[in-house]
């Protein structure tokens, strides 16, 4: 028998943390919820000809605006389940994802997928 998770109430830090003991393949059902965090954000600095060096907060090129981001959990027709990876943007305006499935990790335009 396959056992069946409501996650229709969970926080979104639980359902990436489920997804991501389900594609290592942990089984611990009743394990308590650890708390992930990913620290501060990166400082960066520019810098233009003629000025200072500034400090920014600001995150480094995101494709949040396209509604896919980072270790958000996807799914696709034959591979099933996965968490996003990295997200590119190709020169010809192609967005492309990797994406981690239990199979391995895939490279797909993001028409593919699907989020959860």
């Amino acid at each position: 028998m396959v056992p069946i998770h409501d996650l229709s109430r969970s926080q979104p830090a639980q359902v990436k943390q489920f997804f991501a003991q389900w594609l290592k393949g942990d089984s611990k059902q009743d394990a308590s919820p650890e708390i992930v965090t990913f620290g501060p954000s990166k400082q960066t600095t520019r810098k233009t000809v003629g000025q200072k060096a500034t400090s920014s907060s600001r995150p480094a090129a995101s494709h949040e605006a396209d509604g896919w981001k980072k270790n958000q959990p996807v799914t696709h027709p034959t591979f099933g389940v996965g968490i996003i990876k990295n997200v590119e943007r190709r020169e010809n305006g192609n967005l492309i994802i990797e994406v981690t499935f239990k199979t391995g990790d895939k490279k797909i335009a993001h028409s593919f997928l699907k989020t959860l």
